[in-house]
């Protein structure tokens, strides 16, 4: 048992540190204040950001979704930002999705705000995403995988949404997966995949009892394990859970934080082993 311990403790300090995925689905003309008094408060926290303007992307200047993404670069300077893509589990059209994706990256050439700043992204998170339990699907996100590469070149990054457990292939085409998207009642430490694909897993919940004990031993189960997190008080059953930020949710980024700091947590590469 000590030897599986100090193993254990050697995996999580090597872990890089659980980042914090945030939907931001809804208008917000101030660029979600909430958000950047958190990451403010919490300056280690690393973050993902998903831009949504309308399931969707638009080019135009006056959404939110686009004029702030220079203040979201300022304002939460440890961000990764994301175009969101509706993929319909397999059923949009390959030429729509590819479209979608075309109009995310050229915002680099758009400027905003009195600066002329641009509204560069830096990858794509892909909704609904089918299991790829044929050759054809898997050909499909693929070839969504490949297309978002060339459209962002450098360092892109592609999330893919099944919010379920799926076929270990699809980690293959993604730097994130989001393994986990549903009821906090449903989720269970047994949820999580094979160690090896913690570090690009997401584990996301909503309705979560708003009691601060629950939320950090919650947490506890995959922070820093996983690669993001996002978990919200807020209950499903009587609202749209992404359009706004829950009472918790200072107290889950600042949880998140610290569960991070106690790991010893580095940039490294290797997945932790939950003990």
């Amino acid at each position: 048992m000590l030897t599986h311990s100090l193993l254990c403790l050697g995996a999580a300090s090597l872990v890089a540190a659980t980042k914090v995925l945030v939907p931001l689905y809804s208008w917000n003309e101030d660029c979600w204040p909430e958000l950047q008094q958190a990451a403010a408060a919490n300056p280690s926290v690393e973050w993902v950001l998903i831009v949504n303007p309308n399931s969707g992307p638009t080019s135009d200047v006056t959404d939110p979704s686009l004029y702030c993404v220079p203040t979201l670069r300022e304002k939460v300077p440890r961000s990764t930002i994301v175009g969101y893509v509706r993929t319909d589990y397999g059923k949009t059209p390959k030429a729509e999705v590819s479209a979608n994706v075309a109009t995310y990256a050229s915002w680099k050439g758009i400027k905003v705000g009195t600066m002329g700043k641009s509204a560069q992204l830096d990858g794509i998170f892909f909704d609904e995403t089918a299991d790829l339990t044929t050759k054809a699907l898997e050909n499909l996100y693929s070839g969504y995988s490949a297309t978002t590469r060339k459209a962002f070149p450098g360092a892109s990054t592609i999330v893919m949404n099944p919010g379920t457990k799926v076929n270990a292939r699809m980690y293959k085409y993604a730097d994130f997966v989001v393994y986990f998207e549903t009821y906090w009642k449903d989720w269970s430490r047994s949820q999580l995949p094979a160690a090896q694909y913690l570090n690009k897993t997401v584990i996301m919940i909503h309705s979560i009892p708003s009691s601060n004990s629950t939320l950090l031993s919650t947490l506890k189960q995959f922070v820093p394990a996983v690669g993001a997190t996002y978990v919200t008080d807020l209950s499903i059953d009587q609202t749209d859970v992404y359009a706004s930020f829950g009472p918790d949710w200072q107290t889950f980024v600042r949880d998140v934080a610290l569960l991070n700091a106690g790991t010893g947590a580095t940039n490294a590469a290797a997945p932790a082993r939950l003990c």
